[in-house]
């Protein structure tokens, strides 16, 4: 089974973290190289994999799976880019301020 992941493209990425929850055989992430996964306190196993840089396109990943037990997918982005709004704003500080304003999601999918 065969699970398919796309972001649409980023101006400025700071960070992506996915959070691998249940056994897959496979991916697309790292090379092809499953990372060692971490188990806590008996549970299934977690795959962490952390993103980062610009992405002028769509990123997309897949991930194969062997088992009939779900699989779940956290995904945390957080992504630097200043709206028009935050660009007026940082433009009435004085020049040594530096504004840092960004914008973050967290979601989680089950597959």
């Amino acid at each position: 089974f065969y699970t398919f992941l796309s972001f649409s493209s980023l101006e400025e990425v700071w960070v992506v973290v996915l959070n691998i929850t249940g056994q897959i055989s496979n991916s697309s992430l790292a090379n092809n190289k499953l990372p060692t996964p971490e188990i806590v306190g008996g549970g299934p196993p977690s795959y962490i994999c952390r993103l980062s840089g610009v992405g002028h396109e769509n990123w997309t990943f897949w991930l194969e799976e062997n088992s009939s037990v779900n699989i779940h997918i956290d995904v945390a982005v957080v992504d630097k880019y200043l709206m028009e709004s935050a660009k007026k704003l940082k433009g009435l500080f004085p020049s040594w301020v530096d504004v840092i304003a960004y914008s973050s999601f967290l979601s989680t999918y089950i597959f």
